[in-house]
């Protein structure tokens, strides 16, 4: 019977890095998935905000041509929509006085 468990013996070793390696590659899928996932929604996030400051341009090309109370109004509906992402803006009228000033969400500027 020694041969036996001397085969025994030798094949653990076999075994052992054969089911470390399976859940090595399980987590390394996994961390794979989870950082895909990241990504899709920090994708989705970067569009919005790109989306967002589009739109402000579009609208402050526009500014000019309309009469001031106009204008107010349209600012003021742009910024009821909510804020820029990462960006302040501040739009002052030919005397320079504060028509609009809109800055990022609190949380958004967290780094961390």
């Amino acid at each position: 019977m020694p041969a036996a468990d001397t085969l025994l013996h030798l094949d653990l070793p076999g075994q052992i890095l054969r089911r470390a390696a399976f859940v090595v590659a399980v987590g390394v899928a996994a961390l794979l998935g989870l950082g895909l996932l990241s990504m899709r929604d920090d994708v989705a996030d970067e569009l919005e905000g790109a989306k967002a400051v589009a739109g402000l341009v579009e609208r402050l090309s526009t500014l000019s041509l309309q009469e001031d109370a106009q204008a107010e109004r349209a600012l003021t509906q742009w910024a009821a929509e909510g804020p820029l992402r990462h960006l302040s803006v501040r739009v002052l009228d030919a005397s320079g006085r504060l028509i609009l000033q809109a800055g990022p969400r609190a949380g958004d500027l967290d780094l961390a």
